[in-house]
This record gives structure tokens, C-alpha cells and sequence, in this order.
């Protein structure tokens, strides 16, 4: 018998979090070196005021993988930006659709949102192989959350000292004109540094 998915988010506050070793164990078997910015940078980023949010995501009361985003305000008109830096699923949890549940819980949790970007691997940069077939599986499964993947030149800034610029993709979720897209797109280039 195979149970249906139940998943959840658990918001994690800081470093004393008894789950945080698994989740930096997902953390790097899941995000390639170029794209990973401190472990000790991502925790202090947590709160009110780092801006950003960590959480746990679980299944059944099981953890299965952590979500990383950030709600970026904007001034012009008070709605944010929210922006998806991480969502990595337990390599065992996979294409069950434990990934959608919780990429659509981290949508609600970080609401009233303008949109929501992330990045993502270009399968062209990507070695032929199994790089280049998760990062196209990837854009794939953000494709069918409604995401759209943008013709904009992008280049992912140094996530640390010594790690290079690395060029990526975006994608955005957002209902906004094309007019807005782009100052959606410029704000988030703007928060980033590229």
C-alpha cells in the first residue's frame, strides 16, 4: 500500500535546531559547490532580520528535504518579490510530488507576492550526462508548477570568496505584465548584486 503524501513545512528558527545536520547533508549532496553560498551565512540570514526563511520539509512528520527563500520588499508598491533559492527534496522522496507540495507551501507562506523567481542549472552549461539530465528535469518540474523560464541573460554572482560567477537560468511565477515582469526581474538583479 502506498500512502499519499502529507507533507508540511517547518519553519527553522537557527542554529540550534536538532534536524540541521541532515539538512546541510541535503544541502550538500544537492546543490552544486558554484551555487551554494555558507552554511553558517544561510542560518545567519534567518529571521527578521536576515529576511530570509529555512524550512524543513516533511512528509508524514518525516523529513524529506528543506526549502530555502526570501521575501525581497519592494518600495514601490509594498507587495514583495519572493525568491526561491533552494527546494531540495531526500533523494528517495523524489517524483512522488512531494517536491509541488511543498514548492506550492512555500508560495503561501512567503504571500502577498508580486511573483517568485528562482534559478536554475542550464542544461546547456551542463556536461552531457546526468548534469545536464537533472537540470533539464528540473526546469521541467518548475515548468509544470506554472513557472516560466525567461530569455534573460543571467549570471549568478559569486556565492563566496573564491567561487566564481556561474551562469544560470531564471524562472519566474507571476500573472504581471510583461512590463512589470521586467521590473520584477531588474528588482531581483538589483537584490543579488548581478
Amino acid at each position: 500500500m502506498k500512502l499519499t503524501p502529507s507533507v508540511s513545512l517547518r519553519a527553522i528558527e537557527g542554529e540550534s535546531d536538532g534536524v540541521l545536520a541532515r539538512l546541510l547533508n541535503w544541502y550538500t549532496e544537492g546543490i552544486p559547490e558554484v551555487e551554494r553560498i555558507q552554511w553558517s551565512e544561510l542560518l545567519a540570514s534567518l529571521g527578521p532580520t536576515g529576511g530570509a526563511y529555512l524550512w524543513e520539509v516533511r512528509d508524514n512528520g518525516q523529513p524529506v528535504g528543506f526549502a530555502y527563500g526570501h521575501r525581497i520588499p519592494r518600495a514601490d508598491s509594498g507587495v514583495a518579490l519572493g525568491y526561491l533559492q533552494y527546494l531540495v527534496i531526500a533523494p528517495e522522496a523524489r517524483g512522488s510530488g512531494r517536491g509541488a507540495m511543498a514548492y506550492a507551501m512555500v508560495v503561501e507562506v512567503l504571500r502577498p507576492l508580486a511573483g517568485l523567481i528562482l534559478e536554475v542549472e542550464d542544461p546547456l552549461r551542463c556536461a552531457e550526462g546526468a548534469d545536464r539530465h537533472w537540470a533539464t528535469r528540473r526546469i521541467t518540474f518548475y515548468e509544470r508548477l506554472g513557472l516560466r523560464l525567461l530569455d534573460v541573460p543571467y549570471v549568478q554572482p559569486p556565492v563566496g570568496p573564491g567561487q566564481p560567477a556561474w551562469p544560470m537560468r531564471l524562472m519566474l511565477d507571476s500573472l504581471a505584465s510583461d512590463a512589470e515582469e521586467s521590473e520584477l526581474v531588474a528588482h531581483f538583479l538589483r537584490y543579488i548584486g548581478a
